[in-house]
């Protein structure tokens, strides 16, 4: 079948149906599924997988038709409605399939395994796995499986209790039918490291300055959510709330978050923060007469001034003798936006929420996971229509 996302919808149909044949009959509780992916599945039905390649011409021409801009020959139109489906999340088969899964409340951690990489084969080329990077998937796997059964497999140290984490997650919808709107949606972290997802609403989030941000209800609604779950689970509210985002936060946005706070009439101190990726600094470290010919150390930080700082989460770890990073790397840039806290305790908690990234086992990873899976939770939010609302814990997505 030529069109990619009809496609992707039958092959995940047969899955989707197997996985809901198998739970009628089985009289046993399921705690995960494995599911065994073909490679030629995995070829056919994931976004671009077609026989032509846009042009840069027509990528543009396609933004500006998704940003609302109107074309005058149905012809182009159609074409571009055409060309969406091959950049659709909808066109993958990851993303649809769990999408569906919780659409027919099917509340089991689904596992993902191409049947090249079942085989200790690189899907690309082929070629067999060296001994290596067995153990390196058997470590992989056995720990995102422990996670997904709803264990931790490993627990920070020190962590300050009553605090919690927000990461803030905005996804384009794509294609004709939804133009200019974007769904929202947060994941909130424990002091635990476990998460939970939160779907908020579908709005024109995509701002002038092509920055997203909620409007003041959406907001509220947003964070109450999150403070609802929390206290559920603890049984009191959170101390401190620590809310993370790509973008600065707008006034009438951060009045809504405000609002969801003082309708709980809770004690709770609320913080906004701007975690992006900057290359504008870099260090070079001065190793003559060293043994160790590696660059910066992670876990380094500028500080600023009170308010912003510059952290390295990748980088040389002395415990590893070794450096996480195979380039010269760029750190983050911190702002705290709204409200108060302190600017070396924020670098810090940031720091340590890169080390929770249970579904890689990465020890120390680049991106606080209040963010690094922000587009993967997107694209699954956004891959089918109407997921519905459900507040679902962090391991049905990953």
């Amino acid at each position: 079948m030529k069109n990619l996302k009809q496609r992707t919808y039958n092959v995940v149909t047969l899955f989707v149906n197997a996985i809901k044949d198998a739970q009628e009959k089985e009289e046993a509780k399921i705690d995960i599924w494995y599911v065994v992916v073909p490679k030629r599945v995995w070829l056919q039905c994931r976004p671009k997988s077609y026989d032509k390649t846009l042009t840069r011409k027509q990528l543009e021409n396609l933004k500006a038709f998704n940003d609302g801009q109107g074309v005058l020959i149905q012809e182009l139109e159609l074409e571009y409605q055409l060309m969406n489906q091959f950049l659709d999340s909808s066109s993958d088969f990851h993303n649809q399939l769990k999408a569906r899964l919780l659409k027919e409340r099917i509340f089991i951690p689904i596992q993902l395994m191409l049947e090249p990489t079942l085989e200790f084969k690189d899907k690309y080329t082929g070629w067999n796995f060296k001994d290596e990077m067995k153990a390196h998937l058997a470590w992989t796997q056995s720990s995102s499986t422990y996670y997904k059964l709803g264990r931790l497999p490993w627990k920070l140290n020190a962590v300050r209790k009553g605090v919690c984490y927000v990461g803030l997650v905005f996804k384009q919808f794509q294609g004709a039918g939804n133009q200019g709107f974007s769904c929202s949606a947060a994941q909130m972290f424990l002091d635990s490291g476990d998460g939970t997802i939160f779907r908020g609403n579908v709005g024109p989030w995509l701002g002038e300055d092509d920055q997203y941000h909620l409007d003041r209800e959406s907001a509220k609604e947003l964070l109450a959510k999150a403070l609802a779950t929390y206290r559920d689970y603890r049984k009191e509210y959170p101390k401190e709330v620590f809310l993370h985002g790509r973008a600065s936060f707008a006034e009438n946005e951060w009045a809504g978050f405000e609002d969801a706070v003082k309708e709980e009439d809770a004690n709770i101190k609320l913080t906004g923060i701007t975690i992006r990726e900057s290359g504008k600094i870099k260090l070079f470290r001065d190793v003559q007469g060293e043994d160790c010919h590696y660059g910066n150390l992670r876990g380094l930080a500028l500080i600023i001034d009170e308010r912003e700082s510059f952290l390295w989460t990748r980088g040389f770890i002395s415990r590893l003798n070794t450096s996480s990073s195979l380039e010269i790397p760029n750190p983050l840039r911190i702002h705290i936006n709204k409200g108060e806290a302190d600017i070396i305790q924020v670098t810090k908690d940031i720091l340590a929420l890169t080390k929770l990234n249970y579904n890689a086992c990465l020890y120390g990873d680049g991106i606080p996971v209040t963010l690094r899976f922000s587009d993967l939770v997107g694209s699954i939010l956004t891959a089918i229509d109407n997921i519905g609302s459900e507040i679902l814990p962090f391991k049905f997505y990953i």
